[in-house]
């Protein structure tokens, strides 16, 4: 896949959900190694973790009431791969 091509799909998705993916895989090695954490979910937006549960609405509903925008945050489950999402898409637009 060629430079550009890379580019442009990254482009096509929000600098705020990059960002927030890249703050979770962060994080994802000491979520992994907590047994609290392991399988539950988790948000992120921008370099911030908005918070970690078990209940997917309830940290849509905390991202609602903190007024932030649908293409600044993200929602995963706590698990290997977590946060990889883009690479996914990029990979899958080259089939």
């Amino acid at each position: 896949m060629s430079e550009s091509t890379v580019n442009e799909i990254a482009t096509e998705i929000p600098a705020g959900i990059l960002q927030a993916r890249a703050a979770l895989r962060r994080d994802l090695p000491a979520l992994l190694a907590n047994p609290r954490t392991h399988g539950k979910w988790a948000c992120y937006s921008g370099t911030v973790q908005i918070g970690i549960g078990t209940d997917y609405l309830a940290l849509i509903h905390e991202c609602v009431r903190r007024e932030i925008p649908d293409d600044e945050y993200v929602i995963e489950r706590i698990a290997h791969g977590a946060g990889s999402e883009e690479e996914e898409e990029i990979e899958g637009r080259n089939v």
